[in-house]
Formats: structure tokens, C-alpha cells, sequence
């Protein structure tokens, strides 16, 4: 009899342990969505008992202050609210952060804290943290998840049988001044969130004209943005507090409609429609490669690079490169807008290390020293970079000395540049990079020329306030009416603000 309640009083021990540690629930890089003014990423949550725990990594600039405040709470999905208890650490490399003051942040630029709040249910699948009172400032994270909850937001019907047209092609240029209609919608959107859709680019490469312009979303988390184009281009769209950043090309008189998922920021893009749609769809697709592999890449992509001990060695490289890399990309079961787009991103790339040697070098080595992540010591980071910049001293750059030194391989590679596609493509312009090679205009004929030709005399016209003081040559070499047509309209804009 002894032995049998002897056996139970195990039993019931070890099953009561094993209750006890089943209470507390551990998220490891949990999902969310932030919005601060900080680089934060909650690293772990735990769900025990008697509090709820984030574990909480803070990049910031260094010596400069953050604060956490003593009304921050959790909201669950019903609504409840779950007060903050302090900011004490709980294990090694974590620092205290007190509550309603300034902390101000080491010389490092990163901290880890953990945040002790009341204790949220241990079937909690959904919360989000909020500091009330500090809309436009303060802390605020949305829908914090587990990582491994492949959790989607439903799908509305309207976009249930969204279907792509096999293939697609870029445009080819052609100037027709219009507007561009964006139209987004985000699912697991709140009102509270306030989020806008920045978009922001340089209609015709000239830095002294941006569109540069935000546009709210409305409370159910839809928005319709007019962009106003010159031709079929890339532009650069972000929604800045997730993190979701996009370059969709658009066009004059076209619509395009996307769908986004907040509730899956790895890959939050769910389908577009409209003008070049699987093609914009397909830009959006993650990477195959992890950031661990990137960064592998990356060294050994310098390791590659410090073996080329002459200039031409340098050269062959690069071409070999750039061939594999083109070779790849034709091999994908991708739109043929898709392809295009990508080979053009690899020759721009190309064309950097070429002419841009020491600079692509040195942004190299500083991606690899700071592991892909943003730099916050601003003294180290200048330091760093005029230590790396300099050990490309004496090291050519394209064309100069080439054609000096070498000839006949100058002679080759110039045929080579003028023959690539994101200079000599009728559809080039819709490129983005094709607006990142503007110094290689005398390379380029018909549209494409003028085109870059027009941003060279646009650059001096802002800068000289005078046509008359701008190089003749450059608009002399301008030969479309309708790029001509938008000089006039440019010129007697100026003319306008001068009287």
C-alpha cells in the first residue's frame, strides 16, 4: 500500500512540474510591427504566471536619450489592458531602464532591455504595446505574434481569384506626360496605426525635382495615390513605420492595385493587379538567400575581389561576374519584364564597380564590418571609411588610365558598354537603374540620349538660373520634339519665377 501512494505522490509531483513549466510560454523573435523613432526589435516574450516579459534589443544613436513610460501597457485581442511593472534586467547583458526618465544610450548605439509587464494569458496569440497619450511620438508595437504561427489575414473575395497574365514586357519609352494611379490596401490594418504611403523619386533624375509625398491611409486601411510621370519608370514606395519598402513601375494613364498583409511582414506582399502585374508581384518575391548568407557572400565577394592585383585583372572579373550573374537570371521562370529589370540592375551594378571602384570597395567592406546593419557610432563609421577608401589608393578607375594604359582593352570595353541593354534597350528608361547611369550619356543614341541629355541640362538650369550659361552641346544633342517639349515647358517655368 505504501509503495502505491508512494507512486502516486511521484506521479503527482512530476505531473504538477510539468504543469508548472507548460504555464510559462516563450516567443523567440516574435513577429510585430514598430513604430519608433529607434531600431527595436523584441527579441524574446515570455508568458509566465505572474508577468509577461519582453526582451527588448534598442539600436539608437549613442548618447543620445530614449524613455519608457510608466502608463505603456499591452492590449490582448479583447481589449484588456496589462500594465507595465518596471524595466529591471533579468540576465546578463541586459541593463536596467527606469521608467519616466531619460536613459541615455552608450557609446555602442545598442542596449538590451527586458520590460516587465502584468501577465497576459498563456493562450495569448495576439497583443500589441502602446503608450497612451503619445500618439505621435511614442512606443507603439502591433500584432505581436509567434514567429511560427504562420498566422494570414483573410483574404477579401474581390481578390480570391486574382490571376496573372503569362507573360509580360516592358514598355518602350516614350514621353507622354500623365498620372499614375496607385491604389493599396493593407489587411490587419487599425485605424490607431496611422500609417502612410511615402513615395518619392525624381521624375526626370534631376536632384533639384523630387516627388517626394505621403499619402494616409484611411481608416480601413486603403488609399489611392496619383503620381504624375513622364514615361513607363520605376519609383520608390515605402511604408515606412513596418518597414515595407517596394520600387513597382507605374505609368501615365495606368492603374495598379497591390495587397499587403501586415500580419506577414517577411513576406507581406499577397497580389497585385493592374498594369504590369505579375511583373511588380515577382519584384516583391523575398530572396532566396538568408541574411547569414549574404553576408558570406559578401566576404567572399571581397576575398575574390583583393586576389585581382592589376586593373585589367579587375575588369575581367567584373565581366565574368556580371556574365554569371545574366546567365542566372535568364535561366528563372520569371515575366520577361522581370528578367529585363534584373539584368539591368546587374549592369548598373557592373558599371559601379567600374567607374566607381574605390567607393563600391569601401561600401564593401563597411557592409561586411557592420553585418548588413545600420551604423549608429557616426565617428567609427567615418573613420572606417577613409581607412577602407584608402587602401584603393593608386588602384584605377574606369576610363581613366585605361585608355592610357591599355588600349585595347578600353577599345573593347567601351563597345561593351555601348551594346548593354540599360543603355541601349528602346524599354530601358522604365529601369530604375537606367536613371543611376546618366554620366555614360555619350554612349546612348535616340530616346534613351535624350533623355539623359535633358537631365544634364535640367541639373545646370537649376544651378545657373540662366540657359544661356548652359553647354550648348548638351541641347543641341536633344533631338525628340517631345523632350524638347518639356525643356521649353521647363524653361519658361524658370523665366516665369524670375520676373
Amino acid at each position: 500500500m505504501k509503495k502505491i501512494i508512494l507512486s502516486l505522490l511521484l506521479a503527482i509531483t512530476a505531473l504538477t512540474a510539468v504543469a508548472a513549466k507548460q504555464k510559462t510560454v516563450v516567443w523567440n523573435e516574435p513577429q510585430a510591427i514598430y513604430k519608433s523613432g529607434a531600431n527595436i526589435r523584441i527579441t524574446t516574450v515570455e508568458m509566465k504566471p505572474e508577468e509577461t516579459v519582453l526582451h527588448v534589443n534598442i539600436k539608437f544613436h549613442p548618447k543620445y536619450w530614449i524613455r519608457f513610460s510608466s502608463k505603456d501597457m499591452l492590449i490582448d485581442e479583447t481589449g484588456r489592458h496589462y500594465a507595465i511593472l518596471s524595466g529591471t534586467h533579468t540576465c546578463t547583458g541586459e541593463t536596467d531602464v527606469p521608467l519616466d526618465d531619460y536613459f541615455w544610450m552608450p557609446e555602442s548605439g545598442e542596449v538590451n532591455v527586458a520590460l516587465h509587464f502584468e501577465p497576459l494569458p498563456a493562450d495569448t496569440r495576439c497583443f500589441n504595446y502602446k503608450e497612451p497619450g503619445n500618439d505621435e511620438n511614442g512606443w507603439a508595437w502591433w500584432n505581436i505574434r509567434d514567429s511560427k504561427e504562420d498566422y494570414r489575414s483573410p483574404i477579401p473575395e474581390e481578390w480570391q481569384r486574382n490571376s496573372y497574365a503569362m507573360d509580360e514586357t516592358l514598355p518602350d519609352a516614350k514621353v507622354q506626360k500623365g498620372t499614375a494611379t496607385l491604389k493599396v490596401r493593407l489587411l490587419g490594418y487599425k485605424p490607431e496605426m496611422k500609417f502612410g504611403l511615402q513615395i518619392h523619386f525624381m521624375p526626370l533624375n534631376s536632384t533639384r525635382e523630387f516627388f517626394d509625398k505621403k499619402f494616409p491611409f484611411a481608416d480601413d486601411g486603403t488609399l489611392t495615390a496619383e503620381v504624375p510621370l513622364y514615361l513607363a519608370r520605376s519609383v520608390n514606395v515605402a511604408i515606412d513605420e513596418p518597414q515595407i519598402y517596394f520600387r513597382p513601375v507605374l505609368a501615365p494613364g495606368e492603374t495598379t492595385e497591390m495587397l499587403i498583409d501586415l500580419n506577414r511582414l517577411k513576406d507581406p506582399f499577397v497580389a497585385f493587379k493592374g498594369f504590369l502585374a505579375r511583373t511588380n508581384f515577382e519584384s516583391t518575391r523575398p530572396e532566396k538567400t538568408t541574411e547569414k548568407q549574404s553576408q558570406k557572400n559578401a566576404i567572399k565577394l571581397l576575398a575574390d575581389i583583393q586576389k585581382q592585383k592589376t586593373p585589367i585583372e579587375r575588369l575581367n572579373f567584373f565581366r565574368k561576374r556580371l556574365d554569371r550573374a545574366i546567365a542566372a537570371c535568364n535561366k528563372e521562370h520569371k515575366t520577361s519584364a522581370w528578367k529585363a529589370l534584373r539584368r539591368m540592375m546587374y549592369e548598373q551594378d557592373y558599371l559601379s564597380w567600374l567607374v566607381a571602384y574605390p567607393s563600391q570597395y569601401t561600401d564593401l567592406r563597411i557592409g561586411i564590418h557592420y553585418q548588413g546593419r545600420s551604423p549608429h557610432n557616426f565617428e567609427e563609421y567615418d573613420s572606417l571609411s577613409k581607412a577602407f577608401y584608402k587602401e584603393c589608393e593608386g588602384k584605377l578607375s574606369y576610363p581613366f588610365g585605361y585608355a592610357r594604359d591599355y588600349p585595347e582593352e578600353y577599345a573593347r570595353e567601351e563597345k561593351h558598354i555601348a551594346d548593354m541593354e540599360i543603355l541601349s534597350a528602346p524599354y530601358a528608361p522604365a529601369s530604375f537603374d537606367f536613371w543611376r547611369v546618366s554620366w555614360l550619356d555619350d554612349h546612348i543614341s535616340g530616346l534613351n540620349h535624350d533623355l539623359q541629355a535633358l537631365r544634364s541640362v535640367l541639373e545646370n538650369h537649376h544651378g545657373t538660373r540662366d540657359f544661356a550659361k548652359i553647354e550648348k552641346s548638351h541641347i543641341a544633342s536633344i533631338k525628340s520634339p517631345a523632350v524638347l517639349a518639356i525643356l521649353e515647358e521647363h524653361k519658361a517655368e524658370q523665366e516665369r519665377l524670375r520676373r
